[in-house]
């Protein structure tokens, strides 16, 4: 229904808003960034978790899995949902999820219970890769088989690692091996 309405909206030529795909965009960008945040937030809290929980590395490793393991299940189920219920539903569902287990993500008492939160914070996540994906190609045209934003936003990060790689390897077998890509040090 989305896709009738934007084509419509398109077709008219009476937008209320002069570029809104891209401040959409944008919106989902920070959608993504607020996702990645609450993601890689455990890390930074890991010593405290795990002298408050008196967690093992073991443990926190199962915390850290269960995240993965629900990520990895969940995003193809989300995007079917999502392609299944509409966009604007089914990411609201899934956000609306996400939200009430991170606020329950601080009643955590032990490393069990984090990691049962953990593992539906990850499936409610597994949506925001479908859905956006979905919502830049109702948003923009589409142009020699893909939309532009969603193409630069999947090559652009490891793009100079794949330049540098297949450079070194034609100047030079050995150069390329065992070197990392980045200042980062991606290998």
């Amino acid at each position: 229904m989305s896709v009738e309405i934007n084509q419509a909206v398109a077709q008219s030529g009476r937008r209320k808003f002069k570029s809104l795909r891209w401040w959409m965009l944008a919106l989902f960008l920070l959608g993504v960034t607020v996702n990645y945040i609450t993601r890689n937030s455990l890390g930074i809290l890991a010593p405290e978790l795990k002298s408050s929980l008196n967690m093992s590395t073991e443990q926190y490793a199962w915390v850290v899995a269960s995240f993965q393991l629900a990520y990895t299940v969940f995003q193809p189920i989300c995007g079917w949902l999502i392609d299944v219920i509409g966009l604007k539903m089914g990411f609201l569902i899934c956000a609306g999820i996400w939200a009430v287990v991170c606020m329950l993500h601080a009643g955590a008492g032990s490393w069990l219970q984090l990691a049962i939160l953990r593992f539906f914070m990850g499936g409610a996540e597994a949506a925001a890769t479908p859905a956006n994906a979905k919502a830049i190609s109702d948003w923009f045209r589409k142009r020699s088989g893909r939309s532009p934003p969603a193409g630069r936003a999947s090559v652009s990060p490891s793009a100079p690692c794949w330049r540098r790689r297949s450079l070194s390897s034609l100047t030079s077998p050995s150069a390329g091996r065992g070197r990392s890509c980045s200042p980062a040090g991606w290998r």
